[in-house]
């Protein structure tokens, strides 16, 4: 019981540091950053009313070699996410909950072209353009 136990406990060391090493290796390799442009959030309910921008943090990256857009945040709750074209088609789309510091992972279109990034939430509206060759 106790080597099985001990097994599971380096399993799950490992899984973790290759998670790590692999969000590490694109950050240090070819990521590139993308500048967010974050707008004010409107108060639920009242349109005339906007919160101040959020002391959330949300960064994006994109790795060309791997076609992946990053996205690291600090817990956003509810958000969506839209990849949109230079065409103003909505090319991806996805929701989820975070309410911990995360990142998710976005596959990327490998058709070259200026892309728009939106970031919805809660807790923080952010948009920021990256081009793919």
């Amino acid at each position: 019981m106790m080597k099985h136990t001990v097994l599971v406990l380096i399993a799950t060391f490992f899984a973790v540091v290759s998670f790590a090493t692999d969000s590490f290796y694109y950050v240090e390799n070819d990521s590139q950053g993308i500048e967010l442009e974050e707008e004010p959030v409107k108060n639920t309910g009242d349109d005339t009313k906007t919160r101040p921008r959020s002391l959330y943090m949300v960064d994006a990256y994109y790795y060309p070699s791997a076609q992946i857009l990053e996205l690291v945040h600090d817990g956003l709750g509810e958000t969506d996410i839209y990849l949109v074209d230079s065409y103003g088609t909505v090319v991806h789309q996805s929701h989820f909950v975070s309410s911990i510091y995360s990142a998710e992972q976005i596959i990327v279109p490998d058709i070259p072209g200026i892309y728009t990034v939106i970031i919805d939430s809660d807790a923080v509206y952010a948009r920021g353009v990256f081009s793919i060759n």
